[in-house]
């Protein structure tokens, strides 16, 4: 029950903090300032591939997905808690800085390793529908809009 009123109160606070950031539209950290920042603010993106392979059931308990606001704050959720964030962009380069999230306990998941493919990625682009998410020159993760 302790665990429940945890994750209900950070979804509470989450939420407001989303929607104050998204109504002031403050916060020029790098997003926001130029057409390939506005394709990512544009909408949700569905996560459609992951590490080389097209995501299915069995790969999370729900999919991921990811939401960049102007601001440079950053939410969604990992396939199995949600996940909130910073992140900048200059150019083609991507960085996601501190991420939170919840603790909700998930079978047969790959939630760990989106987190850790999040924190690599380097460098992403936008083509038509498509986001993809690079480390170096490696396609870790690609994403269609919701």
């Amino acid at each position: 029950m302790k665990k429940l009123m945890i994750v209900l109160g950070l979804t509470v606070v989450l939420g407001f903090g989303f929607s104050c950031s998204v109504a002031s539209g403050t916060g020029t950290s790098g997003a926001g300032t130029n057409s390939t920042s506005n394709a990512l603010t544009s909408t949700a993106w569905r996560l459609v591939k992951f590490d080389g392979k097209v995501i299915d059931s069995s790969t999370f308990a729900r999919t991921p997905e990811v939401r960049f606001w102007v601001g440079s704050k950053v939410s969604g959720n990992d396939g199995c808690n949600l996940i909130t964030g910073t992140y900048s962009v200059q150019g083609d380069k991507i960085l996601f800085g501190n991420m939170a999230g919840t603790k909700m306990a998930c079978m047969n998941t790959n939630y760990d390793n989106y987190n850790k493919f999040l924190n690599r990625t380097d460098k992403f682009k936008v083509v038509e529908n498509t986001l993809y998410f690079y480390e170096g020159t490696r396609e870790l993760m690609s994403y269609n809009k919701k």
